[in-house]
This record gives structure tokens, sequence and C-alpha cells, in this order.
């Protein structure tokens, strides 16, 4: 009957080994028919021809099994050549590999079912749109000036923060919990996984994609936990590169920006040596005009610029009801998406671009609504810009994960933040509007209306603008000093 045994799990691995195309050594299947308890396959009969040839390795850990058979041969007398597995290949330096997340599925705008149906499973608790928000008008305020052009992206760092924040512990957690608003790394994770579920899409009539990505050093050691948070809930790419060969490593990140920000942005940076975790996010959002402006009404007019007046494309539309607000030195109206985002335009008072941009949520969501008939002129503008946030962060409150930073919950090395920059781009013309941003954080080792006369709003000053998502949230945010830049 053993004999019987041994000859059935042998026939097995011929078959196996004939399925994978690998051919099975004699002496291989000697050694697995003298024991037929502890019987382990030679080979992987799935996608991939081995576990180590092309799969999509989800962090590089350590291989415990690897290392056990480096320790047996350490002992082998000098000139004499350790037992070869004629299974097992020549230790060596792993190849780059990357694994892929699968993202949710989108629905059209012909499908309107199916967009209530992925909003309302992945709907976010009312808390943590508030802890964005509040993280937009914080930041954006420290961020923007009244007196340049500036597109920024509050949502791709507060994404890319969370996603560092997963990995950190201790009182570096507690101040970037504390920045974030958010109560705790888990909960915070959970949220931006709701959040990426519900804001997604990617069909012909509207896009709203973020891709997040680590870069990992090829020797450096990622716990298995921060993958599974990072792969699960952030739905992110896992790379491994050469951070010493930086013109390589400088190549696969920009590629991964230009292909999730549809080619508009380009990466600005070049990683150094140093880095041991590239932590990289982008956002993309393109959505035509739920009412487009005709480009026949396009046409060049006076934009007063704090540099002087300049002379710019102006779109236009008729007398049109809807509502706008009045507020402490500014006006406030929407346009809507086809898709159900918006654009918030804010334009203050002659000189008083800071004062409303120190306001906050009030310049947003404050006011007294008016509803009339306008006339609107809005310039045509594109806007890029690349953000350094170093000093930004640190006076928000987030200190000690520049310094002496604890990220023992990503990894066993210490390891600290050691720059994060922003690169925005967005363009709004007749059609609609088109914007793209990612975010680094690299990380380095330490020791009813009213029929009376129309009200014309002319944006020909500068004015503040924020594009949100369908439930509120803010993508992009910035200001216009001049369109014609």
């Amino acid at each position: 009957m053993k004999k019987l045994i041994s000859l059935i799990l042998a026939v097995g691995i011929i078959f196996c080994a004939c399925a994978c195309g690998k051919t099975a050594e004699p002496d291989a299947l000697a050694e697995k028919t003298d024991d037929t308890e502890n019987l382990e396959p030679d080979c992987y009969c799935d996608e991939y021809d081995s576990p180590d040839e092309d799969a999509p390795a989800l962090s590089p850990v350590k291989d415990e099994k690897t290392d056990d058979k480096r320790e047996e041969t350490a002992d082998v007398p000098p000139g004499e050549k350790p037992e070869e597995n004629p299974g097992e290949k020549p230790a060596k330096k792993p190849e780059p590999v990357s694994a892929a997340p699968v993202f949710p599925q989108s629905a059209g705008l012909d499908d309107y079912e199916g967009l209530l149906k992925t909003r309302g499973e992945n709907a976010g608790r009312k808390e943590f749109l508030n802890a964005v928000t509040e993280f937009t008008r914080d930041s954006a305020k420290r961020v923007l000036s009244e007196n340049e052009n500036g597109c920024y992206s509050p949502l791709s760092l507060y994404i890319a923060l969370a996603l560092c924040a997963a990995g950190s512990a201790g009182e570096t957690r507690e101040e970037m919990l504390s920045v974030l608003r958010a109560r705790s790394a888990p909960e915070l994770a959970k949220d931006c996984e709701s959040l990426i579920k519900r804001l997604y899409a990617d069909t012909e009539d509207y896009k709203i994609t973020t891709a997040n990505a680590l870069f990992i050093d090829d020797d450096a050691s990622v716990k298995d936990g921060y993958v599974k948070t990072a792969t699960e809930s952030f739905y992110a790419f896992l790379k491994t590169v050469d951070f010493a060969d930086t013109q390589k490593a400088t190549e696969e990140i920009k590629s991964f920006i230009k292909e999730h920000t549809a080619g508009k942005l380009e990466y600005q940076g070049e990683p150094d040596k140093s880095t041991r975790i590239d932590i990289i996010n982008t956002l993309y959002f393109l959505s035509r005009w739920s009412d487009p402006f005709h480009e026949f009404s396009t046409r060049k007019e006076t934009f007063h610029a704090p540099s002087g007046d300049v002379e710019t494309d102006f779109m236009h539309k008729g007398a049109y009801r809807t509502s706008y607000f009045e507020g402490d030195g500014f006006l406030r109206l929407s346009l809507p998406f086809a898709d159900g985002s918006r654009m918030v335009l804010v334009l203050p008072v002659a000189g008083r671009t800071r004062a409303v941009l120190d306001m906050g949520e009030a310049a947003f969501s404050g006011g007294t609504e008016k509803k009339a008939r306008v006339i609107l002129a809005l310039p045509k503008f594109k806007i890029k810009n690349v953000w350094k946030l170093e000093d930004i962060l640190m006076d928000m409150g987030i200190k000690k994960a520049f310094a002496d930073a604890d990220f023992s919950e990503m990894s066993e090395e210490s390891l600290c933040i050691s720059s994060v920059t922003q690169g925005t781009y967005i363009a709004v013309d007749e059609k609609g509007a088109e914007a793209a941003a990612y975010t680094e954080i690299a990380m380095k080792a330490t020791a009813a209306f009213d029929p009376e006369e129309p009200v014309e709003i002319r944006f020909d000053r500068p004015f503040i603008y924020e594009i949100q998502a369908f439930d509120g949230t803010p993508l992009f945010t910035g200001v216009c000093a001049d369109p014609a830049k």
C-alpha cells in the first residue's frame, strides 16, 4: 500500500510539473516519495510560473524559507559546494515588480439607477466630509496667494497623508490624525475607502479618478499589515524600485503620474538616493457643463489683474435664472456639471481676496441667497502649479513626522518624511473643466425667481474657485488672479 501511495504521488508531481511547463528531476521525485507525510509542491499551478516571476508581489517582505536555506549553507567547509537543488534558482537582486488594484465599476450618466446605487452603497459619514472640508479651508488659506494664480488639490494631499498616517504610531500618529480631523487611523482608512468608491467614475461622460502608489526601495522592508491597508482601503499600486538608480526611479514615478493624470502633469522632482518609500496620490477630474457656454459668445474683454489690466477671452451666458449669494465682501454662485459636480465661484470685492480666503467655509456656504436672472461673464483660464508643502504642514501641526518620527506600523526601519510636493493643473473653457493633481510624500530613513432686471456678475478681477464633487467633497480650489498668464 505504501508503494502504491508513493507511485500515485509521483505521478501527481509529474503531472503538476508538466502543467506548469517544468520537468521533474528524478532525484527530486525520489526525495518526495521517501516522505509521504510532509509533501509540498515544487510548482505553482496558477497564473504565474513561479512565486518570484512576474507575480504581483505585495511587498518586499523577508522570505523566511530563503533565509533558512542560507543559514543551512553557512556551515559548509571552505572549498566545498553546498548540495544544489535542481529546481531552485540562484539568489539575485529582485527586478522591479508591480501589483495593480482592481478599481470599482463606474456607471455612466445614462445609468441613473447605477449612479444612485453606487453612491448609496458608499455613502460616507457626514463627520468625515466635514473633516475633509475643514482641512481644505485650513490648508488652502496657507497655500494660496491673493496676487498669484493658484490651483491646489486638498483632497489629493488629504488622501496621501491618510495613507502615510496608516503607517504611523505614537505622537506622530496623534499629530497627523489631529490635522486630518480623524479619530483613529483604521477609521480614517475605511472612510477613505468609501470616499474612493463613492467618487470613482471613469466613463466617456465624466471622470473623477484617484490612484495611489507605494514606490518601495528594493531592499526596504514594509510590514504586511500596512500593505494590506494600502491595497484594500486605498487601492494602492505597489512597485519596487531601486532608488540608488535615480534616473530609472524618476522615470517610473513620472510614467505613473503621467498615466493617471491623462498626460496633463509631469513629475517635477527627482527622488533622493536615500528614499526608502515614495507615496504618490493622483487625482483627475473631467466633466462638461450641464449647460455649456456658446463659443460664438466668447470675446476679448478686460480683466483687472493685481499687476494691471489684461485682455483675455471671456465666456458669456445671457440672462438665465439662478441663485447667487451675497456675503460680507463677496458674491458667490455655482455652475453645475452634467454629473452633479459643480464649480463654486467666489468673487471678492476689489482688494479683498485675502480677506475672503481667510474667511474659510463662510465664503463657500455663507451669505444671503438672491434669486434673479443673471448675466454671467467668466474668463477662460488654465493654471499649473507646483507646491512645496512641508512648511505648511508643519505650521498646521504635523511636526514629528519630519524629524523624530514613528512610522513603526509601516516598516521596521526608522523612517521620516523628507518632502511633500504637489503638482496641479486646471483648464476651464466653454465645454467644461479638466483638472489634475499629484501629491508625493517621500520617506527616508533616520537614525422662485423674481422677474426683475438681470443682475450682471462679471468675474473681471481676481476670484476664488472650487470644484466640488456631487456630495460636496472639495476636489480643487484656487485663485484666478490673471487668466491671461
